[in-house]
């Protein structure tokens, strides 16, 4: 099996990246195009929707949600199903997040989702920091990229 791990620190307590990781507003802040349905006990599901060329939308069941400690669902965006985890650990003023997507076989499908996930999920994390340290909300209109030439 092949895995993508990703590291962050945030200047943000373990409580504050636990709510944008466990609540459909906070999933909205970072992540375009994301819903997050689940109940007191942590059960529930994630959505995911990618829209350009192709629409995709992924759903996953939400594995385990321990407030201030982490996130986990499982998903199948190829042929296999992984495991995505968010592990956070208070550290300095903030929380270091660690990140793992589990789970990937050696199929061609499942390589060429391991790269895309693997790009997708570092920007994701990097938008989520930018979120909790700044309070920037990320959407497509965020950035006129004919203002950046």
């Amino acid at each position: 099996m092949v895995n993508i791990p990703h590291n962050v620190y945030i200047e943000a307590s373990p409580e504050q990246v636990y709510k944008a990781l466990t609540t459909n507003e906070g999933w909205a802040s970072w992540l375009s195009g994301a819903e997050f349905q689940s109940n007191a006990n942590g059960e529930g599901s994630i959505r995911l929707n990618w829209k350009g060329s192709q629409t995709k939308e992924l759903i996953g069941e939400i594995q385990d949600a321990t407030p201030g400690q982490g996130l986990a669902f499982s998903w199948q965006p190829a042929d296999s199903r992984t495991i995505v985890s968010f592990a956070l650990e208070p550290y300095k003023n903030g929380t270091l997040l660690a990140f793992e997507e589990t789970g990937f076989s050696t199929s061609e499908a499942d390589m060429q989702a391991l790269v895309l996930h693997a790009v997708n999920w570092g920007e994701a994390l990097n938008l989520l920091k930018v979120y909790l340290e700044h309070n920037i909300v990320y959407t497509q209109e965020t950035i006129d990229y004919d203002q950046l030439h």
